[in-house]
């Protein structure tokens, strides 16, 4: 697998669900 390619999906799935969802305080600051 190349795990460079799966690291800037994932990364780009974060980024889409943090705008999508609104911050919340039980996550802190891990996301």
């Amino acid at each position: 697998m190349d795990y460079g390619s799966q690291n800037t999906a994932n990364l780009r799935k974060n980024l889409t669900l943090k705008q999508k969802k609104p911050p919340r305080k039980s996550l802190g600051g891990f996301f």
